[in-house]
């Protein structure tokens, strides 16, 4: 590899360094670091032109580079249907997944309010809300009296008593004196009025006792219908 500094190529070449310098300018002369290398192609040529200047003979000729071969044109397919038909396919956006709803549903185990407390203090909270509730009956019961709504059942079985008592005296008066009546307009002996007399006794009782049981009954239905059950 011959390699000359700028001053050494120009006295080889027969030219100056400023003109040798003017082509390194314009890129003709390609420089490696501070030398001229003349193997380099440029170089190798622009010195074969300037040394034939220098002895009065023609440069020798360029040597043409081949040309490159024309590359084969490619046929272009033809586009079959099928390729088309890809084309042609519209990509669906991607899907995206709803977030599911959280499943919430009622306690498995219901809410038992004296799920803490002990059995003693259990017993002890039931036995004040029947002691309350108990209060409340008797409040209200109270209240009833007072507003003539309840009346006792004692007071009630007396007073049915005393009328009971009053209709079968009053019946038994009636009856004797209708008796008495009918025994002067048919002149019955006095053993015919007793007998008819005893008869009378004896349906006016009967009558007095069945009317007692009913009133009972009755007293009995309205006190199981209208008592306050637990």
């Amino acid at each position: 590899m011959p390699l000359y500094k700028q001053i050494e190529f120009a006295e080889l070449v027969g030219k100056t360094r400023g003109y040798i310098n003017t082509y390194i300018k314009r890129r003709k002369i390609v420089m490696s670091g501070d030398f001229i290398d003349t193997d380099n192609i440029q170089n190798k040529e622009m010195m074969e032109k300037w040394l034939a200047q220098k002895n009065g003979t023609p440069p020798p000729p360029k040597k043409e580079k081949p040309k490159p071969e024309p590359k084969p044109k490619k046929e272009k397919k033809k586009k079959t249907v099928v390729e088309k038909k890809k084309k042609e396919l519209v990509v669906a956006p991607p899907k995206v997944e709803k977030p599911k709803k959280p499943n919430v549903g009622p306690p498995e185990i219901e809410y038992d309010p004296n799920a803490g407390m002990s059995s003693l203090d259990r017993q002890k909270t039931m036995a004040d809300i029947e002691l309350k509730e108990s209060r409340i009956r008797i409040l209200a019961l109270e209240e009833a009296k007072l507003r003539g709504e309840n009346i006792p059942t004692s007071m009630v079985a007396d007073v049915i008593s005393l009328l009971s008592r009053s209709f079968q005296t009053a019946y038994k008066n009636g009856a004797q004196q209708i008796l008495l009546d009918i025994s002067h307009e048919l002149k019955m002996t006095p053993k015919q009025e007793a007998k008819f007399k005893g008869k009378l006794v004896r349906l006016i009782n009967k009558a007095h006792d069945d009317g007692i049981k009913e009133a009972k009954l009755g007293l009995k239905n309205i006190v199981e219908q209208t008592s306050v059950v637990d």
